[in-house]
């Protein structure tokens, strides 16, 4: 059935039942109509009523009244408009389900059957029984969308008031012109609030002397006004009225200038506010990358921002223009999206100024040994982002000594860089293994290999998806680790999670009891790796650097170790950390050591004689500033006798021969530019201390007499070095070349005892091979300053070195002479003078 827009009568019973619920919804419609069109009126006359029985009408007052009333009720009026009866029945009718009187109003639109005439009838007769129960629906008297300052309950409650509890007609029967002494006092507060990741205070504004006064951008201001109803706030030209108790709030975003009167104020105070805008976070690199064999590298990073520093990430892409495309990357590579990882947070640092150390390890990333470029990012609390230039770099990767897990490697980097590759990475796979007797490869590693080829091959038919190649790839990986190591690799991961538990629970601020539990399992991960390492047979391993090296290292690990117990116990975690940081290079350096043999002793050498050299073009540098302290009429760092080995005057040249780095670039400033140089001598000299304590710590050799006296002197040439500092820092550079020039006699003390120890022991470990006499260093090595070693020192003429003690004290007394020579020369800088005077009292 449909309707055909004719309205079809009421049954007469039905109409009857109607009557009165039709009557009650049609008031009920006018009622809201009326509400909505003369809520203004009602507010008006209730606020009349209010007015007139608390102060009281004056002439203006009536006519302002009289005038609100007109408007309020031609306002009325005019939005009036009466119901209807259809509108009436429609609102009934929505409140009875199934629409039922408009229903009883329809007629068929078609031509109707019996059989359609029948359900007709029965459709029809039920609706009359819905009909039936129509009720009257309340009226919705609700304007708070019309009246959101809820106008009309004010005068409401006003009006209540005004009726319930004034009785005299004119309310307080006098106004406060009549009592002056009557009148309110005049208050006021308020309130500057920073943004909340500023981490600044909130200033109360009473405290604040009028003036200029610094805000940070966004702040929010409160004022509240007490006991005045007539007071004016300015800010920025805009003006703020009222005086609610519940604060006017407005939020700084510019310079602008608040103001506040009050009555009875004798000044009215001003603030100038200087809105303070957040400045994006900067962000860089600092240093260079470094990295260890297995692959982890480290990049240091500098970050600041006016308000701290709330997260940092680094952005790696390929570098594909860089990428030397030969062999198995000729291909075009498979697309991939920039890595995107996150900077950690030093721990306990000043967010403002972060100066953290990125360590991550991606030596199974596509692109380990590729080039890429690195950006880093630093973020602040409001979304703001620093960049730091590109760094373009070789991304580490983990490095494989044998050639056969080298292959495996390289065939799994060309797998990765292009799927379209896997034929020919299939293809080199089987020809590493074309002929196995004539490889050294660990039990199960050929079969394994076999796997992955038939693996691979099988996936190159099926059309190989990215899961697959990453399964591949991942299977590669762990067959070349196998081949590399062996099996020793376990222990040595459950050892460094140990460690990495330990930290992220200290940071985490774990109890003291589950740090005694991971402390405990740290140690048993310990102990457990080098038991891996000491039962390796002896004959497997290169030579050790030195017979007692192991079993120094138990020693010490286990000193370490309850050292970072007892700071934890303490509560001294940040120190504790630095403990483990340390625990974990000293875990590297032996298993380097156990690697590379008497290289070892080399390298630490090398660093002694480099350390020497630093520390001499420090003392070079110190007394040419002296001479430009005292000279009159010399260059920087060029006097009268001060000659380098080539007869030229001695600008910036070190002692050795060699121009150093500083006075090179000396030569190309003007004097007085030394001012601009990143870090002064004091910095360098604590800098180079710093590297001489950690060359102390990890010198080969200790227990043997020779070795601890090295030690002792490196010991006492640090103690020199940090007094040179000092004076360097009070700008006392004659008491700094004195500890320096002690500093450079202990290092060479040092290196002396270093060389006899180390010639112990080889000669102690020739003995064992029958082979005892023989020398093993370098009979024409020489110090950084170009003289003989401890090695050479009483060897013949055909070596080089001096023939007999007769010969080293003349050398001695030409010394001696040379420099009373130069201490008698008027024409010198007196500092100089005093110098060379010094070095004679030494001898």
């Amino acid at each position: 059935m449909a309707r055909n827009g004719a309205r079809h009568p009421l049954p007469p019973e039905l109409a009857r039942q109607l009557r009165w619920p039709l009557r009650l919804t049609k008031a009920a419609i006018g009622a809201e109509r009326g509400w909505r069109a003369f809520w203004p009126l009602a507010t008006v006359v209730m606020a009349a009523v209010t007015w007139a029985r608390f102060v009281g009408f004056g002439s203006v007052g009536f006519a302002a009244l009289g005038v609100s009333f007109l408007i309020a009720l031609v306002w009325g009026i005019r939005r009036f408009h009466p119901p209807s009866d259809p509108e009436a029945e429609a609102r009934l009718d929505s409140t009875l389900p199934h629409a039922a009187l408009a229903t009883l109003r329809d007629m068929p639109a078609l031509e109707t059957t019996e059989t359609s005439q029948i359900l007709w009838h029965a459709h029809q007769g039920r609706m009359i029984q819905l009909a039936r129960t129509a009720r009257a629906p309340w009226p919705n008297l609700r304007i708070a969308e019309r009246d959101p300052f809820a106008l009309r309950l004010i005068a409401a409650l006003g009006c209540v008031m005004a009726l319930g509890f004034v009785d005299a007609p004119n309310g307080m029967g006098m106004s406060q012109a009549d009592c002056p002494e009557c009148e309110p006092t005049a208050s006021w507060e308020g309130w500057i609030e920073p943004p909340a990741y500023t981490g600044q205070p909130s200033l109360y504004l009473n405290d604040q002397p009028p003036g200029p006064l610094p805000v940070p951008a966004g702040s929010r201001l409160t004022l509240r006004l007490y006991g005045q109803e007539d007071g004016r706030i300015t800010l920025g030209g805009d003006l703020l009225r009222g005086a609610q108790e519940d604060g006017l709030q407005a939020e700084i975003t510019e310079n602008s200038t608040l103001s506040i009167h009050v009555r009875g104020a004798k000044t009215t105070p001003a603030w100038r506010f200087t809105a303070i805008g957040d400045v994006p976070p900067s962000i860089r690199t600092d240093g260079a990358v470094t990295r260890v064999t297995s692959g982890t590298f480290k990049l240091g990073y500098r970050a600041g921002d006016d308000y701290g520093v709330t997260a940092g990430q680094a952005r790696l892409e390929l570098a594909l223009n860089a990428v030397e495309r030969r062999y198995g990357l000729s291909l075009d590579p498979d697309p991939r999206v920039a890595e995107i990882l996150d900077l950690p947070r030093p721990y306990r640092a000043d967010p403002r100024q972060l100066q953290g150390l990125w360590t991550e390890d991606l030596a199974q990333h596509p692109w380990a040994g590729l080039p890429v470029t690195v950006t880093l990012s630093a973020f602040d609390a409001i979304g703001q982002t620093g960049r730091s230039d590109p760094l373009h770099m070789t991304l580490p990767a983990r490095r494989f000594f044998t050639p056969e897990a080298r292959a495996v490697i390289e065939m799994r980097r060309d797998l990765l860089w292009a799927r379209a590759g896997g034929p020919r990475v299939a293809q080199m796979l089987r020809a590493i293994l074309h002929r196995p007797e004539d490889l050294d490869l660990p039990d199960g590693s050929y079969l394994a290999l076999r796997a992955a080829i038939r693996d691979l091959e099988g996936a190159l038919a099926t059309g190989m998806n990215a899961e697959a190649q990453e399964r591949l790839a991942s299977t590669l990986w762990e067959i070349a680790i196998k081949i590399e190591e062996d099996g020793a690799d376990s222990a040595r991961d459950r050892m460094l999670r140990a460690q990495e538990r330990l930290q992220q629970a200290m940071r985490d601020g774990a109890t003291p009891e589950e740090l005694a539990e991971l402390m405990d399992e740290l140690r048993r991960a310990t102990q457990d790796y080098l038991d891996r390492l000491a039962q390796i047979p002896q004959d497997e391993l290169p030579p050790m650097p030195d017979g007692d090296l192991l079993e120094l290292s138990f020693a010490d690990l286990d000193a370490m170790m309850d050292q970072i117990d007892e700071l934890m116990q303490e509560g001294r975690f940040a120190e504790a950390m630095e403990m483990l940081d340390a625990l974990n290079r000293m875990m590297e350096n032996m298993q380097v050591a156990r690697g590379q043999g008497e290289r070892a002793n080399q390298r630490a050498r090398d660093g002694l004689a480099d350390t020497l050299r630093q520390q001499q073009g420090l003392s070079d540098e110190a007394f040419r500033e002296l001479q430009e302290q005292g000279g009159e009429g010399n260059e920087l760092g060029e006097s009268q006798g001060n000659t380098g080995r080539d007869g030229q005057l001695g600008r910036g040249q070190a002692h050795s021969g060699e121009s150093s780095p500083e006075g090179a670039e000396r030569q190309g400033r003007p004097q007085g530019a030394e001012g601009a140089e990143n870090r002064s001598l004091s910095q360098r000299q604590r800098s180079l201390e710093q590297e001489l304590d950690a060359q102390r710590r990890a010198l080969p050799g200790a227990g043997s007499e020779a070795g601890n006296a090295a030690r002792d002197a490196l010991d006492q040439a640090g103690r020199a070095m940090d007094q040179a500092a000092d004076a360097l820092e009070q700008g006392d550079n004659s008491a700094a070349l004195d500890r320096q020039a002690e500093a450079m006699e202990a290092l060479r003390e040092g290196l002396r005892r270093f060389d006899e120890a180390m010639d112990s022991t080889q000669a102690g470990r020739d003995g064992q091979q029958g082979q005892t006499g023989q020398e093993s260093t370098n009979p024409n090595a020489r110090d950084p300053l170009g003289r003989a070693t401890g090695n050479q020192l009483g060897r013949g003429p055909s070596d080089g070195g001096f023939t007999s003690e007769e010969d080293m004290r003349k050398r001695a007394q030409e010394l001696t002479e040379e420099l009373r020579n130069r201490a008698g020369e008027t024409n010198r800088p007196k500092p100089e003078r005093d110098y060379f005077e010094r070095l004679l009292d030494q001898f």
